[in-house]
This record gives C-alpha cells, sequence and structure tokens, in this order.
C-alpha cells in the first residue's frame, strides 16, 4: 500500500496553515484535488471511499486501492464547493459526497487571477492544448493512465506544453491496481518539452504564487 506524503491531521493541518496570498493544490488520488485560496476550498472529483473496491470484489476487474486513503471524508465538511468533470465514481463518489454534504455541487472555474485546468477523464485530441491557451492555465491538471478514455503521460505533456500552462500535474494513477501508469514517461516528455511539472504524493500540496513568482511544494 502507498503511503500518502501527509494523512489525517497531518493533512488536515497543512491545509490549514498554507500561507495566504497563493493558491494551493493538494492532490488527494486519482483526479481528487483539494484546492485553497485565500479562505475558500474547492473540492475537485474526490473519491475518498473504498466503494469502488467493494463493488468490483471478486469480479474479473477488481479494483484494488493502491494508495491509502488521505483524509476521512467527513472531516472536509468545511469544503464550500465541490465539483465533478462526470459521472463515473472515481469522479463523482455517492459515499464520498455523503460524509461531506457539500452545500454546492458544480463545475469549476478560474480562481480570481490564477487559472486552473482541471480535465477529468479525457482523450488527447487535435488542437486541445490550442483551445485552452486563451485561459492561460497557471496549472493543468490531466490524466496519464492511457487507458478507459483517458491520454497517456506523453499526451499529457503535449497538452499542458501546448496550452502554455505554467505547471502541468499529473492525475488519474495509483490509485487501482488494474488503472494505473508510472508518471515517467509524463516527466520525460514535459523535460524534453521544456515543460515544467511536478508529480505529487497523494496528500502533498503544491503552492502556486502569484504570476511571476516560482512554484513552492
Amino acid at each position: 500500500m502507498i503511503e500518502p506524503a501527509l494523512a489525517g491531521d497531518a493533512f488536515l493541518r497543512d491545509v490549514e496553515t498554507a500561507p495566504a496570498g497563493a493558491l494551493h493544490l493538494w492532490w488527494l488520488g486519482q483526479s481528487g484535488f483539494l484546492v485553497r485560496w485565500e479562505s475558500r476550498h474547492l473540492l475537485l472529483d474526490p473519491y475518498l471511499s473504498d466503494s469502488l473496491t467493494r463493488k468490483y470484489e471478486g469480479t474479473e476487474t477488481p479494483h484494488v486501492r493502491m494508495t491509502r486513503l488521505v483524509v476521512d471524508p467527513a472531516r472536509l465538511r468545511f469544503v464550500d464547493v465541490v465539483t465533478s468533470s462526470h459521472g463515473h465514481t472515481d469522479h463523482l463518489d455517492a459515499e464520498t459526497l455523503r460524509a461531506i454534504r457539500p452545500r454546492a455541487l458544480v463545475c469549476p472555474a478560474g480562481i480570481r487571477e490564477l487559472a486552473l485546468y482541471h480535465s477529468g477523464d479525457t482523450l488527447a485530441f487535435r488542437g486541445l492544448g490550442e483551445s485552452l491557451r486563451p485561459f492561460g492555465p497557471d496549472v493543468a491538471i490531466l490524466p496519464i493512465n492511457g487507458k478507459l478514455g483517458n491520454m497517456g503521460g506523453a499526451d499529457a505533456a503535449h497538452v499542458a506544453s501546448e496550452a502554455g500552462a505554467r505547471v502541468a500535474v499529473p492525475c488519474h494513477f495509483d490509485m487501482f491496481e488494474l488503472n494505473t501508469a508510472s508518471p515517467d514517461e509524463f516527466v520525460r516528455e514535459c523535460e524534453r518539452l521544456g515543460q515544467a511539472s511536478r508529480v505529487l504524493r497523494a496528500g502533498e500540496r503544491l503552492t502556486l504564487p502569484g504570476k511571476g513568482r516560482n512554484l513552492r511544494g
């Protein structure tokens, strides 16, 4: 079992004490991210249960969890808005939502002067990166598992580069044994393209200060 960089009380302390004046995001596993801007909290595609592991137990497609849970979703009731990119359970999980009791469930948008792109499940297609460039994404969160309707690592690097993303962050790996991939190809292609990237461990924070400043972990 992969241990998160931070979990439970330690994770929540990191969220609470993250400095003001910057955008912070924490990877929660799969495509889930917690985003904080000032005193506001946005939750993207959270999967914080074992509902799929139980659902597919004993079938030909067992969803064996690879990474330990970062946080009990019931401890995230301070979140202002929860978003879901689409209806797959690992992006829209009823157990997680019942525990959080979100005040609002909506589609994500840019956050003030910082823009964040979260693709959900997405295949790369001609023009995707260019279509994002006018929005000037500071961070592009892209899947890298390369199966079941998702692009692979090399394609994700190209989309981020074509979009002009300030930093590319991979997701949709290290959750289920049957549907994962190494981020190595993504990192290599980002390096070749000159695209800044950051691979997070579950529970780890990435901080994006205002434009023109360096990224921080």
